[in-house]
């Protein structure tokens, strides 16, 4: 049995991207062992620079992408009504960065983070990441599903958001990680629009999952939280 994919890329490009994938499908109408050929994706539109700012799926639905100045895309608008105008209803995403600290246009960040990257949905999903001066992941937040009169996790009468949940990430001299925590509800209260805040180290005091390596960078052993242990041993051959 083989298996093959086509990709199309138009000359007016001179061949620098592919604006079509297609793959073989049987959909049950055609004889024997034939198939149909279908589209898989296919990009409608792209900007100056190359990036593709409309696109189309093998359901049809319909996607536009915006990029900024870097060529970062900061806004996506995904189709959800069949046939419906271009961002027009459907779910949209929108990406930001911005630097940590206490001036205009800064944002509360936790201890050795430099910049923070949110992406809010307009279904009310918000997720906020933020990195250190490598760019590696220090610590991921996202909006949790509790009461916010829950008093448990530090709610009540006053605590009028959603706590975010989050979880934090050290790393090694080679940028691997090293210890994973279990995902906690950050207990800083979020501030208006429902932002994450910091006022200490949000790290400290967590249960880690800790992986160590070998010479060759394989992973060697793995503890968990629990005390739980997973060694690996790799052979000559």
């Amino acid at each position: 049995m083989r298996r093959a994919a086509k990709h199309h890329f138009p000359a007016l490009q001179r061949g620098r991207f592919a604006d079509e994938s297609i793959v073989p499908y049987f959909d049950g109408t055609t004889s024997g062992n034939s198939t149909a050929a279908v589209s898989r994706s296919k990009v409608l539109a792209r900007n100056a620079f190359g990036d593709a700012i409309q696109t189309t799926d093998l359901n049809g639905v319909d996607q536009v992408m915006a990029y900024g100045a870097l060529g970062r895309m900061y806004y996506q608008w995904t189709e959800t009504v069949q046939n419906s105008n271009l961002n027009s209803g459907g779910v949209t995403s929108t990406t930001r960065l911005r630097w940590c600290g206490s001036q205009a246009n800064e944002v509360s960040c936790p201890t050795g983070a430099i910049f923070r990257q949110s992406v809010i949905s307009n279904l009310g999903q918000a997720s906020f990441t933020y990195f250190d001066v490598l760019g590696r992941e220090l610590l991921s937040s996202s909006l949790g599903f509790n009461d916010p009169q829950d008093a448990s996790i530090g709610g009540g009468a006053s605590f009028n958001a959603k706590q975010f949940v989050a979880v934090c990430k050290f790393h090694e001299a080679h940028g691997r990680n090293s210890r994973v925590s279990e995902p906690f509800f950050l207990s800083d209260t979020p501030t208006t629009p429902g932002e994450p805040r910091f006022s200490g180290d949000p790290c400290a005091a967590r249960d880690w999952t800790i992986t160590q390596y070998d010479g060759l960078g394989r992973e060697k052993q793995t503890i968990y939280p629990d005390g739980g242990t997973k060694t690996v041993s790799y052979g000559k051959a």
